[in-house]
């Protein structure tokens, strides 16, 4: 029997959560006893069993993005590098000696380099306090969660694009690509604008309100929407839990792109 073993520790906990998760949904013994062979297997391979426990994903495959670069889960195995688990062991404060950690007390440090998730979709651009029409900014507009038409205009704010925003593929895809696509996108539509001798192009609140239903039922229909991610907002306390991105992929995204350009740019009022 052929067991295949991945080259990097970074594939090897992705996999072994990936059949952990199998074993729980797969019913036939024959099938449900060669996964666990291979378990078996793989965790051979992990040299500290108490951290590899910790590193290991338990979230639903696809909630969270997967670890298959080399050499990170690597660095826990040299022995100047400790894994504290924060959501075991909280942190209690930052001071100017280092930080406090619940349960384990001060550590003492020279620097500390902070990765510890970031405002994801929304929060750069809420925070260059965009006003619209009526004098309404765009914070108060999305107070409940961004509403976009395609991710790239927003009722209330005409002549005002954003290269992949909430209700665009953008993060999930290639971003170069997406980017590309949008950049492509308004570039044609600014030149159409000014064939047409119009003056401004807003999203129709209608079409606004279409979109981001589209949206909300493709990701019901996707593993990610049932679990605790920065695609939902989770990690920011009080940020509106909605998914962010449009998870129907780049070529439907693309194909509706066209057809609405095809319709003389439809959902959106050109004056």
């Amino acid at each position: 029997m052929l067991i295949s073993v991945p080259v990097s520790v970074g594939e090897l906990f992705d996999k072994i959560s990936i059949l952990d998760i199998k074993t729980k949904k797969i019913k036939n013994k024959n099938d449900l006893k060669l996964i666990k062979y291979e378990l078996s297997k793989l965790r051979k391979i992990v040299k500290d069993k108490k951290i590899s426990e910790e590193l290991k994903p338990r979230s639903i495959v696809g909630c969270k993005r997967l670890v298959i670069e080399s050499n990170y889960y690597d660095t826990f195995n040299r022995e100047n590098v400790e894994l504290i688990n924060l959501k075991k062991n909280p942190i209690n404060c930052i001071n100017r000696r280092g930080i406090e950690i619940e349960g384990i007390g001060k550590i003492n440090l020279d620097m500390i380099i902070l990765a510890t998730g970031f405002d994801a979709m929304t929060g750069a651009l809420n925070n260059i306090n965009i006003i619209g029409k009526n004098n309404i900014t765009l914070k108060d507009k999305w107070i409940n969660g961004p509403e976009t038409y395609l991710g790239l205009a927003m009722n209330g704010f005409p002549n005002f694009f954003t290269i992949t925003g909430p209700g665009s593929p953008s993060v999930l895809t290639n971003m170069i690509p997406t980017i590309e696509q949008h950049v492509d996108w308004i570039a044609d539509c600014i030149r159409y604008i000014k064939k047409k001798s119009y003056h401004s192009i807003e999203a129709n609140l209608d079409a606004e309100i279409e979109w981001g239903k589209y949206n909300d039922k493709c990701a019901h229909d996707t593993l990610r929407y049932y679990c605790d991610s920065w695609y939902l907002g989770s990690n920011v306390t009080g940020k509106k839990r909605v998914f962010y991105p449009f998870v129907g992929g780049l070529p439907v995204y693309i194909e509706k792109c066209e057809e609405i350009v095809n319709n003389s740019y439809e959902g959106f009022t050109l004056e």
